[in-house]
């Protein structure tokens, strides 16, 4: 039990400690785990800037980071000017929270999210807070948003996820904090990190979906009195949480884990660590049972009622060498327990090279992992009584190579402060089910770049690559899959001035020419009624089947590859945000912003007409209109695609432009009926729904550009002109 005691007394000491000499805090919120504020903390602190921070555990609460930050200014005042820009750009990520005021921030980031991949395999979404990507377009469109009142605190962080097989609204975190006698009390859901390794750790990660949990931590490190102050800045960690009620094996069993750490010197962190499963449906929950749970008794005897842990400790050592410094760094956990200590081990094991000599922009970092036990096949992340293992909703909560593996991971990284960005390459190859002859090897390699192209807009891209060999520990099974991810990130200081407020009064005057005027809606009553001849008739079918018959092709089936691109929601609209924020003072920019208005005018007409006319699509039936029935009757590929088009047509002065433009506008709508995928009145509807919204559109501007103009002739009297763009 000798592991045991010495946890447990450094927790009583932490306790009373922190309860002696710390004063009230104000709230805070937390940095989410795999924030880019953790990159700069990590490199500041292995060049000796940063000496006092405990990043071992994550999340860091905003006002820990802004303590940090403060102390890398102190200790940077001599270092060279490139050390210096790091500081600048956490100071910069950190602007909102640099001042002890409270407040209410309803939009602190908006972003959006688009992944594309060849396969539906998903072992390479990894440290994702437990997100699943189907095959083909993914779309994620979420924001932040917290507030800070005194010693209250929340946070949340919902999130819109589209695919091509469904559409779900999830609340990725959320939670309050609640501080009070230095400590915080964090109820809600949100991601944890415990251990010094930065591609995996072997307790908890946010690989798996973010805990809906009670948190109890000291948010910023105390110093104890006496001969207790030799071990240096003291935090600890202690949480609880009930795991999914559709596991396969027990129910809703607790999952609770406590984490200590201390820096007894300022280059050197140490970690103790704890986690155990108990309870569940069927299974005791009595206060009896947790408190075998805590103190480890009876773990290993049967009736006990006793659940499932493990335990190890950490080790970070930073050496700031001028010439090159280094962080080494590792963590061991055992499974199971053996006269009072932790056996079966783990490990993680890495270094940490923020730089290579002189190249202060290039840092390496080189990381290995293995939970294989000889004798012991399967032992990690396994448990007889709890058979769905150390997970959650599915995947496993510590490191993602999962039971019986070994993991090398590679990266190199060049910085960027002045765009608050970094660019980085990486090699990862795992190899699994190591206690047989049949073993998954994984060779995977990324590259991402991160950068702010301009204040308050961050631009992310990443590629990555997956080689699979005997998948699924299946000889001769070979997969692979490809994965592209863009992401546009938008903060609430975005320096847009004025024009973002004119936006949003052109936007509500364009509501008012499309939903307030008799004449708009006259005319999308005519179209709807033709588009209903069409489809309630035999014409639909009959045009449908002649396509199919006599034009479609394989040249026309190139061709429409290419030709459905614009309309497809998970390319255009960003395409055109992006155009629109890089280029808003020139005519490229107004084209995009007049799209993006005329998008968002006609989005919500479309959305109902989709529902109204309950049709389906051709390979689901007729074409005719059975209310609430499908979700069909208007083509959003045809809608989107033609908008831009018609934007671009309507701003064009030559009259041959304006015909090929709007010749232009029809192809993705055709590229739907090619595809089999519409019939005619969904895909003429979608382009006629598209021209109505441009009009909109145009309309608000045309009262815009007319001028007025008061002329005096001579001693005669006055003209008055009348200027107007058509």
């Amino acid at each position: 039990m000798r592991f045991k005691y010495l946890f447990y007394s450094s927790c009583v000491i932490l306790a009373v400690g922190i309860l002696v000499i710390s004063a009230n805090a104000i709230a805070s919120t937390y940095i989410p785990v795999g924030d880019r504020i953790y990159d700069l903390l990590y490199r500041l602190e292995a060049e000796g800037v940063i000496e006092s921070g405990l990043l071992t555990t994550q999340p860091l609460s905003r006002k820990e980071a802004v303590r940090l930050l403060l102390e890398a200014e102190r200790n940077s005042g001599n270092a060279n000017v490139f050390i210096q820009s790091l500081v600048a750009s956490l100071k910069y990520e950190l602007r909102n929270d640099l001042d002890n005021t409270k407040f209410i921030k309803p939009l602190d980031f908006l972003y959006g999210k688009y992944l594309y991949a060849d396969s539906d395999i998903q072992k390479l979404y990894y440290n994702v807070d437990g997100d699943n990507y189907d095959k083909g377009s993914n779309l994620r469109l979420g924001f932040d948003s917290r507030a800070e009142l005194d010693w209250f605190s929340l946070y949340i962080n919902p999130e819109l996820r589209y695919s091509e097989d469904g559409t779900a609204f999830v609340m990725k975190r959320g939670y309050g904090v609640l501080s009070f006698l230095g400590l915080d009390l964090q109820i809600g859901k949100d991601s944890q990190w415990w251990g010094p390794g930065y591609h995996g750790a072997l307790l908890l990660t946010n690989n798996a979906e973010p805990f809906t949990l009670a948190r109890l931590t000291n948010p910023q490190p105390v110093l104890f009195p006496w001969i207790f102050k030799y071990l240096g800045p003291f935090r600890f960690t202690f949480f609880a949480t009930r795991l999914e009620k559709d596991r396969k094996d027990v129910p809703e069993p607790y999952l609770w884990g406590m984490r200590l750490n201390f820096k007894p010197h300022p280059y050197l962190e140490f970690g103790l660590e704890r986690t155990a499963i108990l309870g569940g449906k069927g299974r005791s929950e009595s206060l009896k049972t947790w408190w075998y749970s805590f103190t480890g008794q009876a773990e290993n005897k049967t009736g006990s009622g006793a659940g499932d842990q493990r335990a190890g400790l950490d080790v970070k050592l930073t050496l700031p060498f001028r010439l090159q410094p280094l962080q080494l760094y590792a963590e061991a956990d055992g499974e199971d327990e053996a006269g009072g200590l932790p056996t079966k081990w783990a490990y993680v094991t890495g270094i940490y090279l923020p730089r290579l000599l002189n190249l202060e922009r290039i840092g390496f970092r080189a990381e290995y992992a293995t939970d294989h036990v000889p004798g012991y096949p399967n032992v990690w992340y396994r448990h007889h009584i709890y058979t769905a293992g150390y997970t959650y909703e599915g995947r496993i909560i510590g490191h993602h190579m999962g039971t019986d593996s070994k993991d090398i991971f590679l990266e190199t990284s060049y910085f960027i402060p002045e765009k608050n960005g970094k660019l980085s390459l990486f090699y990862d190859r795992e190899e699994h089910n190591l206690s047989h002859r049949i073993r998954e090897k994984k060779d995977e390699v990324g590259l991402t770049a991160d950068l702010e192209i301009m204040k308050g807009l961050e631009l992310e891209a990443s590629y990555g690559h997956g080689s699979f060999r005997n998948f699924d520990n299946i000889a001769g099974k070979d997969r692979d899959i490809n994965i592209l991810t863009g992401m546009i990130r938008v903060s609430e200081g975005l320096a847009l001035g004025d024009s973002l407020i004119k936006d949003l009064a052109n936007i509500k005057n364009d509501f008012k020419n499309f939903y307030l005027s008799g004449d708009n809606l006259l005319r999308l009553g005519i179209g709807i009624g033709c588009a209903g001849l069409f489809a309630n008739t035999s014409m639909d079918g009959d045009i449908q089947e002649f396509y199919q018959d006599n034009i479609r092709s394989d040249v026309t089936d190139d061709l429409s590859k290419i030709l459905k691109i614009p309309g497809n929601i998970f390319i255009t609209p960003p395409v055109l945000l992006g155009t629109y924020l890089l280029f808003k003072d020139s005519s490229t920019g107004e084209w995009a912003q007049k799209s993006l208005r005329a998008m968002a005018v006609g989005t919500p007409a479309g959305l109902l007409l989709q529902r109204v006319t309950g049709a389906s699509r051709p390979s689901e039936g007729d074409s005719k209109w059975r209310p609430f029935n499908d979700a069909n009757g208007l083509s959003g590929h045809a809608f989107i695609g033609a908008i831009p088009f018609i934007t671009a047509a309507k701003m064009n002065e030559n009259p041959y432009m304006k015909g090929l433009l709007y010749g232009l506008s029809v192809l993705p709508g055709l590229s739907r009926i090619n595809d089999n995928e519409h019939y005619f009145s969904q895909t003429a509807l979608g382009w006629y729904l598209a021209l109505l919204s441009c009009n909109a559109v145009e309309k608000t501007d045309m009262k815009k550009d007319t001028r007025f103009a008061i002329v005096p002739l001579s001693d005669r009297g006055v003209m008055i002109t009348i200027n107007r763009t058509f």
